[in-house]
């Protein structure tokens, strides 16, 4: 359970593999809840938020990290802004440990948001 920095999503994930965005004052959902796995079946283990509050990233029991982003609904202008799926990736053998999110900066000195995983197997994985 994590609120988004600007107070604006309070965000739930599940041992059933599904992340529901509620409104933190009504705590009621403000979208039909995002999967990280077809089945459902997938416990998520962690849940951090970026400091842009426009990205979220799960990690699970099957050693996959997930990335959520605010985003037009299937790429699609028209569509109204919502949390999307993005990607997932099983880049560890084993446990992961934990996952974070980091900042630096580009050659245009604009900010840029990093994804980062640690496992057992002592790899840490950063994610552009």
């Amino acid at each position: 359970l994590e609120y988004s920095p600007d107070g604006k999503y309070l965000i739930d994930a599940t041992n059933k593999g599904l992340v529901r965005i509620l409104d933190p004052l009504t705590m009621k959902e403000v979208q039909s809840p995002c999967k990280i796995s077809e089945n459902n079946l997938c416990a998520i283990t962690m849940l951090t938020v970026a400091n842009d509050s426009q990205h979220f990233a799960t990690m699970d029991v099957k050693n996959c990290v997930c990335l959520f982003k605010r985003d037009h609904k299937y790429g699609d202008v028209k569509e109204e802004i919502e949390w999307v799926f993005n990607g997932k990736i099983k880049s560890h053998e084993i446990e992961i440990t934990s996952i974070a999110f980091g900042e630096s900066l580009d050659e245009k000195e604009e900010t840029l948001i990093q994804l980062f995983s640690i496992g057992k197997d002592r790899m840490l994985v950063v994610y552009n």
